[in-house]
């Protein structure tokens, strides 16, 4: 995971980042490591983005 995007605030950047996955679908279908790895991803990102909400419904 590019945690440029999260660390310079470029959160617009994240569906970019999360659809340039798609052209490896048929990889992570044959391949139990590489599906673990984007799965991995994907949790990072889901606990980045709780973490962002998190301080936002704290400053309310």
């Amino acid at each position: 995971m590019d945690a440029d995007i999260f660390d310079r605030g470029l959160l617009i950047l994240l569906p970019f980042y999360i659809f340039s996955h798609e052209k490896n679908f048929p990889a992570y279908n044959c391949d139990a490591r590489k599906l673990a790895e984007l799965k991995a991803d994907y949790r990072e990102i889901m606990k980045r983005l709780q973490g962002q909400t998190a301080g936002v419904s704290q400053n309310q």
